[in-house]
């Protein structure tokens, strides 16, 4: 028995969908009606007042206790410690080599990029970046909604939501004040989100490539941007990866014409020599193996994060927008070194989700309720095992350990939830076998 495609995009359901009465299903929006959309958002009031908020917010945050945040392991890690990249800048005003020790881990592009190290303007500057990934996604949002069909009350909605999930988030209050470089990544990776609902290839290929250049693993991101740019597939991979040769050379030269750079970055984030404490999974095993074990488990630690992304894009082929959310997700959890803000874009787009599908997840509360406990008693756990003396590492591993099993169980529940909807909607007569995924 032939079986009809259970995953489709938003533009290709509603090419597919037979009910002419409805006119907002016809057709697609015209171009002139996106941007009347874009601007009813961006003069809604209450983004301004969103807007507004999230500033005040982050600079009170700042003032009181940014400099207890700029020490926190689940904030600040090797790779986006505001710290470190000053150290590296100022021993390049002093004409050394910043990566003769162990502490810089930034590109030479990131270090050629800030001209002062005063944490005031810096502070500025990240929270008119942070502003800009929050409207970024929106913008983003705006275009995946219009394309689904949704009307202009709907799409405003959604944006609003998206713009809410992001700046008002805990998470992204706190690391922008705790002036992570986790700021300037997520501000790529939205803009790359921007491109990639749009379906700007061009665009979104080039900002990819920038945010592979600052850590290595967004390239899995390069999977449900093939399968989202059908026809211009090929350009997309090329585009890709000239934009990152190019950068890497740029970084060859600004690094004094060496490759050492590579050792302090890339294969960083590789060996897994650096065990600081943080929020992933890889610190507190690899403490606690056998030397000799230690290749070994590194390699199938690091293939963790890979092995999944060939199965998504082809279950998720013609979905590739939850395929890009779940990506994400992976980001979050299967790197080396993340912090709690390597999911903050991936919780800001969950309002994109369609309604049936948050109706099919079967744990949403008890995941929903985990992260957020999990969050809370983080930084308890640390002070019981650090400052008190009064626990171990096992009580902060186990906090983070369970922080990184709920985000992961949620994103299976988002994939369970769109096949088991989508299967039931396409084979309603297939009652014994609505839990079997077909493709053509």
């Amino acid at each position: 028995m032939v079986r009809k495609r259970i995953h489709d995009e938003p533009e290709k359901k509603k090419k597919n969908d037979n009910d002419s009465d409805n006119p907002l299903i016809k057709k697609k929006p015209s171009p002139k009606g996106t941007v009347s959309r874009e601007w009813t958002f961006i003069t809604h009031s209450n983004v301004l007042l969103v807007i507004i908020s999230a500033i005040i917010v982050r600079f009170i945050l700042y003032k009181s206790c940014g400099g207890w945040l700029i020490s926190r392991p689940e904030l600040s890690t090797p790779l986006v410690s505001i710290d470190r990249l000053k150290e590296g800048i100022l021993l390049i005003k002093d004409l050394n080599d910043p990566y003769a020790g162990d502490r810089v881990h930034v590109t030479p592009i990131m270090m050629s990029l800030f001209p002062t190290t005063d944490d005031r303007v810096i502070s500025l500057v990240w929270i008119v970046v942070d502003i800009l990934s929050g409207m970024a996604l929106s913008m983003g949002s705006i275009a995946y909604s219009s394309a689904r069909g949704d009307s202009i009350e709907q799409t405003i909605t959604i944006a609003t939501n998206v713009l809410k999930w992001y700046l008002l988030n805990p998470i992204s209050i706190a690391t922008c004040a705790s002036l992570s470089l986790s700021v300037i990544l997520i501000f790529l990776l939205s803009l790359f989100t921007t491109a990639f609902l749009y379906q700007k290839w061009f665009v979104a290929s080039f900002v990819l490539s920038i945010s592979t250049q600052f850590s290595l693993y967004p390239i899995v991101l390069l999977a449900p941007l093939i399968n989202r740019m059908e026809g211009r597939r090929m350009i997309t991979v090329i585009v890709f990866l000239l934009s990152l040769s190019a950068l890497t050379f740029i970084n060859f030269m600004l690094g004094g014409i060496s490759w050492k750079f590579v050792e302090h970055t890339y294969l960083f984030n590789v060996s897994v020599e650096d065990l600081t404490p943080n929020v992933g999974i890889f610190w507190y095993f690899f403490t606690e193996i056998f030397n000799h074990f230690y290749d070994f488990f590194l390699i199938l630690f690091q293939l963790n994060i890979f092995v999944y992304v060939v199965p998504l894009a082809l279950t998720l082929r013609n979905a590739s927008f939850l395929n890009l959310l779940v990506s994400f997700a992976l980001i979050a959890v299967f790197v080396p070194y993340p912090s709690l803000s390597d999911a903050t874009v991936f919780f800001a787009l969950l309002p994109l989700i369609d309604e049936k599908y948050w109706k099919g997840m079967r744990h949403l509360l008890v995941e929903s309720c985990t992260i957020l406990a999990c969050i809370i008693l983080m930084p308890i756990m640390w002070h019981l095992w650090i400052v008190s003396g009064s626990g171990n590492a096992n009580f902060y591993f186990g906090v983070t350990l369970f922080y990184n099993v709920a985000l992961i169980r949620m994103a299976i529940d988002l994939v369970y939830s769109y096949v088991k909807t989508d299967l039931a909607e396409k084979c309603p007569d297939d009652i014994e076998e609505k839990s079997l995924i077909y493709f053509d």
